[in-house]
C-alpha cells in the first residue's frame, strides 16, 4: 500500500471514530504538512466520500451524516475502505479535481 493511500485510509478511520478532527491534528498524526491534509481531504471529497468542513478556526472536518434517501445506497466510505475503488481510479479522480480547482483559480485571477 502506498504512503498516500495508507494516509487516506487513516484519515477516514480518524473521521469515523470521532465527531470531528482538525487538520492540524491529522497533520501531526501522519507527520505531514497541513496543506497535505487539505489536499488529501480534497482528493477524498472528489472521490465521492461524504466529508464536510466544520465551521471554526481549527480547520476541522467530519463525515457528513447520511440523509434517509442516501441511506438506501451503499456508503462510498465503506467501498473505499474495503478496496472497491482502486488506487488508479482515485488517482484519476484526484487529478481531475486538482485540474478543475486550478482552472477555477485561473478564471478568478483573469477575472
Amino acid at each position: 500500500m502506498k504512503q498516500r493511500h495508507a494516509r487516506h485510509v487513516g484519515i477516514l478511520l480518524q473521521l469515523r471514530s470521532r465527531p470531528w478532527v482538525s487538520a492540524a491534528a491529522l497533520s501531526y498524526r501522519f507527520g505531514v504538512d497541513v496543506r497535505t491534509i487539505y489536499l488529501d481531504i480534497d482528493l477524498l471529497s472528489a472521490a465521492g466520500l461524504p466529508i464536510e468542513p466544520v465551521p471554526g478556526r481549527a480547520g476541522a472536518y467530519r463525515l457528513r451524516t447520511a440523509t434517509p434517501a442516501a441511506a438506501e445506497e451503499p456508503l462510498d466510505l465503506d467501498h473505499y475502505l474495503s478496496g472497491a475503488r482502486s488506487r488508479e481510479q482515485l488517482r484519476r479522480l484526484g487529478q481531475r479535481a486538482y485540474a478543475c480547482a486550478q482552472r477555477s483559480r485561473l478564471r478568478r485571477l483573469a477575472g
